[in-house]
């Protein structure tokens, strides 16, 4: 039961960390601007679930860590009123 309670708390920890949508703002708004979505590209800025969205032009002025737990986080990054912005994609089953 420990174990179920365990996993349950760490799930909703991860879940819970994957909650935003919109980017960071940066100095630069050049580093999010688009025009399609294949402009953008998503960036680990944390372990688990940090994820920002960036124009890919861009992606290397941002350091970015690698990611240890994507599949419970499955996010895309897509362009929206020409900024870069992150995006839900469920998990498949």
């Amino acid at each position: 039961m420990k174990k179920m309670i365990l996993v349950f708390l760490v799930s909703m920890l991860l879940i819970s960390g994957c909650t935003f949508k919109k980017s960071p703002p940066f100095e630069d708004p050049k580093m999010t601007y688009c025009e399609t979505d294949d402009d953008c590209t998503l960036v680990s800025i944390s372990s688990c679930c940090g994820f920002v969205a960036v124009n890919k032009e861009y992606k290397n002025k941002v350091k970015s860590v690698p990611m240890v737990c994507e599949m419970y986080c499955p996010k895309e990054a897509r362009c929206e009123k020409n900024e870069c912005t992150l995006f839900d994609i469920g998990i498949e089953s």
